[in-house]
């Protein structure tokens, strides 16, 4: 998804941040060595690779006027999340609350398309059909996935290094480098990384 640099102010409030201009440099952050940043960066890619996966499923939920909520799915995803995180010895909670996060920043995005497309009266094949009383066959979109074995493997590496003295510092500079989102999309990359900001020191 092309855009702007996620800036760290624009994840958390500005009276919450700990970063500084320096951030990238600081002594701080010094002190984690190349793998742990690694293992930051691993789950940063993932989180960015979902959050580019959202203007597609945007798209086919507005061809085929499939609505953006679907809690039944959501909620199973949920709990195959829970179920998965035990087996890979990462706190299920936390692993809830991230998968929840990464669902609502898709829905951010699919959201902000869809006002978009709708003040563009932008029209598709089944919308088109629908406004003719036509009887139109779709396939819906795929659930809401839950997260996978890797984002999990991920999220339990970079929660270690996270939680450690100047983890902020660092989850600031790698999201700024790392999470490209720019316009109303902003939103999400916050909702996203809100889990992530919680647990870091």
């Amino acid at each position: 998804m092309a855009g702007t640099t996620l800036l760290a102010a624009d994840i958390i409030p500005a009276a919450q941040s700990v970063s500084t201009p320096n951030a990238r440099s600081s002594p701080r952050e010094r002190a984690f060595t190349a793998a742990d940043t690694a293992r930051v960066d691993r789950l940063l890619k993932l989180v960015q690779q979902g959050l580019d996966r959202a203007p597609k499923i945007a798209e086919s939920r507005w061809a085929t006027m499939t609505r953006i909520e679907d809690s039944a799915s959501e909620l199973k995803a949920i709990d195959s999340t829970r179920s998965e995180s035990m087996r890979q010895r990462l706190d299920p909670e936390l692993a809830a609350r991230f998968a929840m996060a990464q669902i609502e920043a898709g829905k951010a995005i699919q959201a902000a398309r869809h006002r978009q497309w709708a003040l563009e009266g932008k029209t598709t094949p089944a919308r088109a059909a629908e406004r003719n009383a036509s009887v139109i066959a779709y396939q819906a979109p795929a659930p809401e996935p839950a997260l996978g074995s890797a984002m999990l493997r991920a999220l339990r590496d970079a929660a270690v290094v996270l939680r450690r003295a100047g983890g902020r510092q660092l989850l600031d500079a790698r999201a700024a480098d790392l999470i490209q989102l720019g316009g109303a999309d902003l939103l999400a990359g916050q909702i996203a990384l809100k889990p992530l900001y919680e647990i870091a020191h």
